[in-house]
């Protein structure tokens, strides 16, 4: 839909093979307005709960067409569900220093936020990043992964980011 429709080049990979839109909402306002205390935006807008097929992850879809200049789209994914993903994932890994750190490290881990942000350039070309916001043995981590949706992608991601941090914390555990 958003690239035939709008006509957007996407990110690679941005999307799993299939995604289920619940409960959405379609908003089409040419020139913008009001009714009674609601401000109506000019453009078209498309909003709805995300299920990402085949996977335990979820969350909320938001995308923004006010012109050919301003198009975003946000999704913002359930924190504890990508948890419950990336432990699965870890306890499913070969039995090795850096999935033994990981295993440690999901009793010490909070994930706080994830969303992937995108926007258009005037190629109408859509790029971002997922973010993450995350706690891991006290420590406040923010960082930014390449737009993904794909679980396995964000998974691999968040790995390739603590990783180093959950193996100090294991030498540090066993001395």
């Amino acid at each position: 839909m958003l690239e035939e429709g709008f006509g957007l080049k996407l990110p690679k990979n941005l999307f799993p093979e299939e995604i289920i839109i619940k409960d959405a909402e379609l908003l089409f306002s040419p020139s913008g307005g009001q009714i009674a205390d609601q401000k109506i935006e000019k453009g078209f807008a498309y909003k709805g709960g995300l299920e990402i097929s085949d996977t335990l992850l979820s969350g909320n879809l938001a995308f923004m067409a006010k012109n050919k200049e301003e198009i975003s789209m946000d999704v913002n994914l359930h924190a504890e569900e990508m948890y419950n993903i990336l432990a699965h994932y870890i306890g499913d890994g070969k039995k090795n220093k850096l999935n033994e750190a990981l295993e440690n490290a999901l009793s010490n881990l909070e994930i706080k936020k994830m969303y992937t942000h995108l926007e258009a350039d005037k190629n109408m070309k859509m790029s971002g990043n997922t973010h993450c916001e995350l706690v891991l043995f006290g420590k406040e981590l923010k960082f930014k992964l390449k737009a993904s949706l794909d679980p396995n992608d964000i998974t691999k991601g968040i790995i390739a980011k603590i990783g180093t941090l959950a193996l100090e914390q294991l030498k540090k555990k066993k001395q």
